[in-house]
């Protein structure tokens, strides 16, 4: 009819078929080092190591490995345990294998982990450790309060380039909240409180309810987990202030995958199937969105992405200068974090609109829909709009409703660079 008012799409019914015989992606964490066990010496000998593995939600799996090999029979003793639970997760006695398979406490994924590459040299010191980069680091000890405490430390990245940090936290028992700072190649020597230092800030935060944070390293999209629950803010500071660094496993996801900044953002190789349909704007313009599916590494269960074409979202985040900063009344207070490193971030993760999990029962037919998310328009940070068990998330962080007024999940799109408000709809 001429005249007529363009309609824009507001919910998408999608058809496909996935094909079951699909192998699920296998994951080995492969640890290395020595292990010598003197045959003359009765009993074997025993060597540790803890790391993190760390889930599709962020959160780190702290796992620990205990060894022991005895040189006379060339066999292992090996329990592999959670570390904050004690939950043993395998277990083995007199065994010859050199690989086994845990379930990751966190979201069910199956890990194996391998020490067929350790060596027994009776040169080397024994111990045991996994490559790779530095991913998580934990504080404990006291600090005076109401005063600027700092901790130096370092950090391996992917590149084996060694990252210097300082890490600074005030704690303000008038308000009971934490103020911190993390800055890259920090002022030599160190000033009295952040406000003298000369390197790249790389998040900051004033905040009453955590003491879990993240950020990126300077330049890349490798994030870090920084954990303070074990400090303590005191008149008198008697347990010295100092950190542990845990090295790092990722699950690799089509999000981890997608990189908005290539000339074709996702690699075939990465997904197994995609759907292709069209939505249009609120001036009846189309445009092409996709869905890509692949398996994961439990039976039965798939993930999937959503994203658009890079160079047509609009959205705040893209926009932005610095696009992870997020502030928010709580209670008399406001809340403020910015994650000054998290520019890199979202350049890579432009285009995305939502990442999910999808479960099959063995007849085919979807069994559950969880561990979704979309990306905060203004923040780029991930949001999970449905939890672990399928269950919906009453309050998404970046204060939507995780469902729309049809019933299907939420999410935020922008084609026009329109400065999109809080709470269109309501939970």
């Amino acid at each position: 009819m001429t005249g007529a008012l363009p309609l824009y799409t507001t919910k998408i019914d999608l058809i496909t078929n996935l094909d079951a015989r699909t192998e699920t992606r296998s994951k080995v964490v492969n640890l290395s080092g020595n292990l010598y066990d003197d045959p003359a010496t009765p009993g074997p000998t025993s060597v540790s190591t803890t790391f993190v593995i760390r889930d599709i939600d962020g959160k780190d799996n702290i796992i620990q490995v205990d060894l022991a090999y005895d040189a006379s029979t060339q066999k292992w003793n090996f329990t592999i345990r959670n570390a904050i639970t004690s939950e043993i997760l395998a277990q083995g006695t007199n065994v010859t294998t050199t690989r086994t398979t845990i379930t990751l406490p966190s979201t069910g994924e199956r890990i194996h982990i391998d020490w067929g590459n350790i060596t027994h040299d009776s040169a080397a010191p024994n111990t045991i450790t996994i490559p790779g980069r530095d991913g998580r680091v934990e504080l404990s000890g006291e600090i005076e309060a109401n005063t600027w405490a700092y901790h130096d430390l370092s950090l391996v990245d992917a590149n084996g380039t060694t990252r210097n940090l300082r890490v600074w936290l005030y704690y303000d028992t008038t308000t009971s909240r934490w103020n911190y700072r993390v800055f890259e190649n920090p002022a030599t020597p160190a000033p009295a409180d952040p406000t003298g230092e000369t390197g790249v800030l790389l998040v900051s935060g004033d905040l009453s309810n955590e003491t879990d944070i993240y950020f990126f390293l300077d330049g890349t999209t490798q994030r870090v987990n920084l954990d303070w629950t074990r400090v303590r803010a005191t008149d008198t500071p008697t347990v010295p202030f100092e950190a542990e660094i845990y090295k790092l496993e990722e699950i690799n996801t089509l999000f981890d995958f997608w990189d908005a900044r290539q000339e074709i953002p996702i690699p075939s190789t990465a997904y197994a199937y995609r759907s292709t349909l069209f939505v249009y704007d609120s001036l009846g313009t189309p445009h092409e969105l996709t869905v890509y599916y692949s398996p994961t590494t439990r039976d039965n269960v798939w993930e999937f992405l959503v994203a658009i074409n890079p160079e047509e979202d609009q959205r705040d985040f893209v926009r932005d200068e610095n696009p992870m900063q997020r502030q928010y009344e709580e209670g008399a207070y406001i809340q403020r974090v910015s994650i000054n490193s998290g520019k890199l971030f979202t350049q890579t993760k432009r285009g995305v609109l939502a990442y999910g999990r999808l479960e099959f029962d063995n007849q085919g037919n979807v069994k559950r829909f969880y561990q979704t998310y979309r990306l905060d328009a203004n923040t780029g940070a991930l949001v999970q709009i449905i939890d672990q068990h399928g269950s919906l998330v009453a309050l998404p962080e970046d204060r939507y409703s995780a469902i729309g007024p049809n019933g299907y999940p939420l999410l935020i799109v922008d084609f026009l660079g329109i400065d999109l408000p809080f709470d269109i709809y309501p939970p």
